[in-house]
């Protein structure tokens, strides 16, 4: 009952076997333990869906489906300690372990791209929970993380990428590792006062990382067509770019941040509790410091007796909340600083005209071509979010519940880049001299979205229960995150538009159903409208060394720059004074998939005897004493189950290619993201897929 993705054109061997098993008792009479362990081997797969040329320069598909195997195991070990009858200490250490293969193909990436890829993510947490008195409780924790990561390429070769047609060559990862190594201290106290419930603590946390990463050493070519690359092959055109970098691979970066709050849960009445708090946030590498993030929130139960649960909840709140600046952003700037790693992007038509060869790194220097440096912006500072939000739920005839909820967000400093030495506008000069780009990160961006979400929770009976959500979106917003670059570096305010996270309607079914013959049935369905896309060019036409540029709306169908498509007509040589297109401007595919999962459970075996007081009170025999044996009192048990994912087989398409440059603008080479939240195995290797499951426990 497998189905092939719809995107490629064979359909390899697919297999995943998985164990998983876990055992617990007693040590002694205060300590415990609990053992965890698993292991998944997955032959799982990627599809290559991209356009090459063939030995006679002639455009051809390629539609493949490669294996790439994964190995993932899991091992997780507790232990409880009773320190006294009010002090509880509890161990963990959790080992997730990953070795994948044939990574980093599939979508544009050929097979030539393949890397290696392993992690091992190391766990262990102390957690101190103590009963101080009645009214006092304190829990304190630490957590130590070791996350080492390595990558290997396969192909040491030059990379080669085509604009949304192929990628080639060479991963040019080179020889990656990354270690991470992070603490955590925290301390919560409740104490709990009459009509007030107050919390409050901190929360310590620090990182380092260490990052050998020799990307781009060999160099990727950049042609921004396939008509670019073919004539480059032809002897009668040069590629767009070369980016190369060289120096020294080895960043590292550290950082710390803590964050104290206190709160407290108010009942003013029987019916209407308050909740007020406030955390303030530090961490080092921002240029803030004033981080404080107040919350208010309310519950008011209407018409409130004391008798039986209230049928009417109103809640309602606010607050702010802050994001931390990732080590990320730190590390990419130490490293490309101009002076521990170089990174070029190569224009020169004489160094381009040597392709395939990468010229060196003395005639890059020689000639004096531009660096890349990333740097953090000096006012950088936490993005933060002003969410409030009003919930009314209310408790309908035949069990039925019904819950509306309103959500407002406001993103204030939000993570955009942007290239501060760009060529201005009209001139044509750059401002800090032709000698590099200045990558900057900044937080300048804003953001706005409005969520109205409607729940309808059902249980007729106790065998079925049954929730339904519809949420109705909006999103806006200039960026789309750290990494996000806009069209014009001197026009920040053309980029407001549709946020990516703009999908406009959404519908979840879940729920369980239970039959007489114990079977169980768990629905899964899923629909939404589409996500926006950007719709750029393909082509650098303000120089800025970024293929981020969009087309104007088309006013002169006749000018042979001028695109006709579905989303409407384009032209991309914009006049002066044209209108360029708005951000995220297109419309994607929407969404629908049916996913079911079934279950049945067999027990045996003899139940332990139960006695029956009041037979017992009687004087009734032993036989009589002993109670009715239930099934689910039964020690061992065989759970069978069927899972399917994509039951109609339906082709969810994922967004689609808006490089109006590629010869697949407008159509998706993937299926939707959205499609790895179905049951059973990836998406991308079966459309619809079928996975059995055998569980014993005793």
């Amino acid at each position: 009952f497998n189905s092939r993705n719809p995107y490629a054109l064979n359909r390899p061997p697919y297999q995943r076997r998985a164990i998983e098993g876990n055992v617990s008792g007693p040590l002694s009479k205060r300590t415990s333990y609990f053992l965890a362990f698993g292991h998944r081997d997955i032959d799982d797969t990627a599809v290559i869906n991209a356009t090459t040329l063939d030995a006679s320069l002639n455009p051809v598909i390629i539609s493949q489906a490669v294996v790439t195997p994964k190995k993932f195991t899991n091992l997780g070990l507790r232990f409880d300690f009773a320190v006294n009858k009010n002090n509880t200490l509890n161990v963990r250490y959790n080992l997730n372990a990953a070795d994948l293969k044939q990574q980093g193909i599939g979508g544009f990436n050929l097979a030539s791209r393949a890397f290696d890829y392993s992690d091992r993510l190391h766990i262990l947490q102390f957690i101190d929970m103590a009963i101080l008195n009645p009214q006092t409780v304190n829990e304190f924790g630490f957590q130590y993380i070791w996350y080492p990561i390595k990558q290997t390429a396969k192909d040491p070769s030059p990379g080669l990428t085509v604009l949304d047609a192929f990628s080639g060559g060479g991963a040019q990862i080179g020889n990656y590792s990354f270690h991470r190594h992070e603490g955590e201290l925290r301390d919560y106290l409740m104490i709990t006062m009459l009509r007030h419930t107050l919390k409050f603590g901190a929360r310590l946390r620090w990182a380092h990382i260490e990052d050998v990463a020799p990307t781009n050493f060999g160099g990727t070519f950049v042609f921004t067509s396939l008509d670019q690359y073919r004539r480059t092959l032809l002897h009668t055109a040069t590629p767009a770019q070369l980016i190369i970098a060289n120096g020294n691979p080895f960043a590292e970066v550290r950082q710390w941040d803590v964050g104290p709050f206190v709160q407290d849960d108010w009942k003013v009445r029987p019916d209407f509790t308050l909740s007020a708090g406030l955390r303030y946030q530090y961490q080092t590498n921002v240029h803030s410091k004033m981080l404080f993030a107040p919350r208010l929130s309310f519950a008011w139960t209407p018409w409130f007796t004391s008798k039986g649960q209230p049928k009417t909840v109103i809640r309602g709140g606010a607050g702010v909340f802050y994001d931390l600046i990732r080590t990320s952003v730190t590390l990419q700037s130490n490293r490309y600083d101009g002076h521990t790693e170089q990174q070029y992007i190569v224009t020169n038509p004489g160094l381009l005209g040597l392709f395939p060869t990468v010229p060196s790194p003395s005639a890059l220097l020689t000639l004096q071509q531009p660096q890349t440096i990333w740097r953090r912006a000096a006012d950088i500072t936490e993005p933060y979010y002003v969410q409030s939000s009003i919930s009314i739920e209310r408790s309908l005839p035949r069990h039925t519940t019904l819950s509306i909820s309103y959500l407002d967000t406001r993103g204030l400093h939000q993570l955009r880049s942007r290239n501060l030495n760009a060529p201005a506008p009209g001139t044509g000069v750059r401002p800090f001299g032709d000698a590099f780009n200045i990558y900057d990160n900044e937080t300048s961006g804003t953001f706005r979205q409005h969520l109205l979400v409607t729940s309808v929770t059902l249980r007729p009976n106790a065998r079925i229960n049954l929730t339904a959500n519809y949420t109705f979106g909006k999103a806006s917003g200039d960026t789309d995150g750290a990494g996000s670059f806009p069209a014009n570096s001197y026009d920040l305010r053309s980029e407001y538009g549709r946020s990516s996270l703009d999908v406009r309607h959404r519908l979840t079914l879940t729920g369980s159903i239970d039959t007489r013959w114990g079977i169980s049935f768990f629905p899964l369905i899923i629909a939404s409208s589409g996500t926006p896309f950007n719709i750029i060019s393909g082509s650098d036409t303000n120089l800025d060394s970024l293929f981020a540029d969009r087309p104007a709306f088309a006013t002169d169908l006749t000018r042979p720059s001028v695109r006709l498509t579905r989303f409407g007509a384009f032209d991309l040589a914009p006049l002066p004074d044209a209108r360029i297109i708005p951000r995220n401007f297109g419309d994607g595919p929407g969404y629908f998939s049916v996913n079911l999962r079934m279950t049945k459970t067999f027990s045996f075996g003899t139940a332990p005897a139960k006695s029956s007081a009041s037979a017992a009170a009687k004087g009734a025999g032993a036989g009589r004493a002993q109670a009715a044996a239930r099934p689910e009192d039964k020690p061992y048990k065989f759970t069978i189950g069927v899972a399917v994912s994509n039951l109609f087989n339906r082709t969810n398409k994922g967004t689609p290619i808006g490089n109006l440059s590629s010869p697949l603008f407008g159509l998706s080479n993937s299926i939707s993201a959205i499609s790895q939240f179905g049951f059973g195995s990836s998406a991308s290797t079966n459309n619809r897929s079928v996975s059995l499951r055998a569980q014993f426990s005793f």
